[in-house]
This record gives C-alpha cells, structure tokens and sequence, in this order.
C-alpha cells in the first residue's frame, strides 16, 4: 500500500496522487498520536513526506520516522528531509561538498555590524535578501536596498527572539532555473521568470515559466547533490548571474510539481508513484 503524508488533502499534488492510484492512503500527522504501541493496519508499504516549509516543530518529521522504524519504506528518508528544511542547514551542506552557492551570513546579534562584517557587506553592493530559515514558496524571502533598511528589520527579528534567518547578496540574475530529478535521472528543466517588477519567480508567487535545456554544470552539480544526499527524487533551484556565475539556491525534496506538469506536459505524479512501486 502507498500512503501519503499531507496537511491537506486539496493539494493539488495530494489530487493528482489519488487520480493516479485511488488506493492511495492519505494520513493528517495532526490527526493522529505517537506510541511505540501503535502500528499501521496491514503490510509495511511506502510513504510520501509531503510536507515541507514553516513548521512549529518537527512533529510530521517525527511521525515518519516512527513509520521508518516500523518498517515502511519513505519516500526522502525523514532524516534528510530535517536536513534540508533548514536554509542554514542546506548552505552548510552545500560549503561542505563544494557546490557553489551565493555567499551567506547568519547570526544571532541585534543587527550587522559593519566593521564586523566589512567582507559579507562588500559583496552586497547590490541590495541584501533575508531568507527565514524555514519558509517556501517564496514566503519569507525579502529584499532590502541597503543597510539601514535591513538592519530595521534584523532589531526587530532580535527582540521577537527569532533569528532564523540566512541573509545573501542580492544576485542580477540573468536566468533561473528549476531542475527535476526522480530517481537516477534528471526528468524535466524549467526555466523560471519572475513577475515583471518582482525578483522571486516561485509559482505560487505568481511567476511564470517555459521548459529550457539545462547547463551541464546545472545537471551535474544536481545528480552529485542527489546522490549525496540518497534522495529518491527533488528539484533544485539554479541562477546564472549576469556576471557568468552558476549557482545552487535551494534543494527542495518536498517539492510541488502542479507547475512542471502543466508546463513540461509530463505526468509526474504517475512517475513518482513508479518509482515507489519500485521500491
């Protein structure tokens, strides 16, 4: 048995699941309790994690990984999908194995000293963007034009006491890019435009895109990431800056699809079910 793991069943992923394979189970993690008693009616099967971005705790996390431990097989390994909820988390992932990513600041003061932090400012001649450490879709990600105005924001981030946040130069960016890997192979490529006068080209922040052919430094550095990481399937968010630059944003291994399907004409919910089959 498939089951699938969701917030909300209206999902259009959740939708295009249950019209591929209306046998698919579908379980709320706020619906349900935790006990080393408790185990899933019939056979171990495979799970979906389809749950991602801000999230109080780590609660639907936990729950996958009492399925795991049952014996049921998930799709993006609980332990994994910690991991790469975090922005901090994933640049820390991406300084350690060498994959280029725009440079990144994080800390835990009132706002950016300047001596301090002389180098990082520097480099961000062209505005600052914050990113909260667990937003999606576009939320939580700003752009500040300079110092002052940022710093505005970090006083007030501090005396809420919440300074989960990575700030990064803002990057003149010529193309973005969002790459689809299911499985071993790359499935699709979209090249991604923002709304005309906005900087983010997320779908549901009303950006647009068209399929496109991938760099070989795109392909590359997403089928290294995905085997490093022993993902089953993700996208990954590419930019080349105007300066020639290729970097890595984001991995994103709860990632939505409504976009890709209607835009690529390929059926993805029909092979990421495949692959679970597979497994």
């Amino acid at each position: 048995m498939i089951r699938v793991v969701t917030l909300r069943k209206d999902l259009y992923s959740i939708r295009r699941f249950i019209e591929e394979d209306e046998t698919i189970c579908v379980i709320n993690p706020d619906d349900g309790s935790l006990s080393n008693l408790h185990q899933l009616d019939g056979h171990p099967g495979v799970i979906f994690h389809r749950i991602s971005g801000a999230r109080f705790d780590d609660w639907d996390l936990q729950l996958a990984t009492h399925f795991e431990i049952q014996g049921h097989r998930l799709i993006n390994r609980p332990h994994i999908l910690k991991l790469l909820r975090s922005k901090l988390d994933q640049a820390l992932f991406f300084q350690k194995n060498n994959i280029p990513h725009p440079d990144w600041l994080a800390f835990r003061e009132r706002y950016l000293d300047q001596d301090k932090n002389k180098k990082f400012i520097q480099k961000c001649k062209n505005g600052f963007v914050l990113k909260l450490e667990r937003g999606n879709q576009g939320i939580g990600v700003n752009y500040y034009a300079d110092l002052n105005q940022l710093n505005q924001m970090l006083e007030t981030l501090w005396a809420l006491g919440d300074q989960r946040f990575v700030i990064s130069p803002f990057l003149k960016i010529k193309k973005e890019c969002r790459l689809l890997v299911i499985g071993k192979n790359l499935s699709s490529c979209l090249e991604r435009i923002p709304v005309l006068g906005g900087f983010k080209s997320n779908f549901h922040q009303e950006g647009h895109a068209k399929v496109s052919k991938p760099s070989p430094l795109m392909e590359q550095l997403s089928l290294k990431c995905h085997h490093l990481l022993g993902l089953d399937y993700a996208s990954y968010d590419f930019v080349e800056t105007q300066d020639g630059q290729t970097y890595l944003l984001e991995i994103n291994p709860v990632t939505g699809f409504e976009q890709v399907e209607k835009v690529a004409k390929i059926n993805v919910a029909k092979a990421l079910l495949a692959l679970a089959k597979k497994s």
